[in-house]
Formats: C-alpha cells, structure tokens, sequence
C-alpha cells in the first residue's frame, strides 16, 4: 500500500517517530487542518512556525517538530495526488508502523481537507497529465516548393499520457526539428535521472 504513495522514506519516519508524541486534544486533526490550510495558501492560513510551535512539547522538541509537520505535508499532497480513500490512508499509516487510532485520527482528519487539496492540485498543475511512454520516428522533407531539393531531418513525436486518476490514457502528436528533438532527449534523460534519485533515495 505504501507503495501507492510516492512517499519518501524520510516522511515515513518522519510521521512514525513523532506522531505519538501528539497526545493534546484534537492535536493530530488540527495539525492536519492548519497543514492544509498552507497548502492550498487559504488566505488567513496560519504560518508554519506556528503549527510547528503548537506540536512542539517536552517529549517533541523543534527539530523533530519540524519534521513531522514536513512529513504531514508530504502525505497529505500525495494522498491527494491518489484519491486516497480513509481505508487505504489507514493502511498506508500502519505499514509505516502508526498505531490504528492515531491512523484513524490522521485519515479522518485528511478525508476533510482531501477535496480542497485536490482543488488546489488541479488549479496548480500537479494533477495534471503525465508522460509515460514516448515514441518518435525520423523522416525527410525532400523538396522546398522555395529552394528546391533539401533533405530536413523532421522528427514524427508521439507521446502517451495517464490523468492524474491513474487509468484515463491519451496521446499527444507532433513533430520537431532536429534541434528540437536533441532538447527534447535531454530533458527526458533530465527527467529519467531525477526520478531514478528519488527511488534510490526512498529505498
């Protein structure tokens, strides 16, 4: 289940290390709330000092304060990202060893912000298409109907894309010049590095 979040290894300990130490009333519903609130930069949100300030206590000090709110924030964008349902937030929180109650707490709480989350993604782009395969084929403009005989490498690009939902799949079409492609390949490979980083990273 964890692995339908692209949750990083580091906010997975963030989260089970510290979130037990949340034991004030309604501390772990208003910490996701008021992360929210940041997130989707609600006007009148309060600053993250101070959330960080609410959570921080004898048994929590700032640094580990500090990486549970990160943490928080992370797990709420990417289970907004999934659609995550309560019952997969609740098991994803227990694989990362978070007892029930306190899974339940947090799940609940993020089923309340979930809507205005994903709002937030669409409006911004992180709920957008992405790219997950990419075709191209090289061919040749022979003749100019202005400069006669010419042989112009053009590049045929096809790309296939997945919504954000996961299962909606579609192709966009184009073509490129030579120049255009090489920028194209770097930013793929760009792209391809980065995520193989993230995955080595969460591993």
């Amino acid at each position: 289940t964890m692995e339908s979040l692209n949750l990083a290894k580091e906010s997975l300990e963030g989260l089970s290390e510290n979130i037990d130490e949340l034991d004030g009333e309604n501390q772990i519903e208003n910490l996701v709330v008021n992360s929210s609130e940041i997130l989707c930069r609600r006007e009148g949100a309060p600053p993250a000092q101070s959330i960080i300030d609410a959570i921080t206590s004898p048994t929590l000090n700032e640094s580990s304060a500090k990486q549970l709110y990160t943490s928080i924030c992370s797990l709420l964008i990417e289970g907004a990202k999934a659609d995550c349902s309560v019952v997969n937030m609740i098991a994803v929180l227990e694989e990362a060893r978070i007892t029930t109650p306190i899974a339940q707490r947090v799940a609940n709480s993020f089923e309340t912000v979930k809507p205005k989350l994903r709002w937030m993604l669409k409006c911004t782009g992180f709920g957008q298409r992405s790219i997950v395969d990419l075709k191209w084929r090289l061919d040749y403009h022979v003749r100019s109907s202005t400069t006669g005989v010419e042989h112009v490498p053009a590049y045929f690009v096809s790309l296939k894309t997945v919504e954000a939902d996961g299962v909606t799949f579609g192709n966009e079409d184009f073509t490129c010049s030579q120049e255009q492609m090489h920028d194209l390949v770097s930013v793929v490979r760009d792209a391809t590095k980065q995520v193989e980083r993230m995955l080595s990273a969460s591993n």
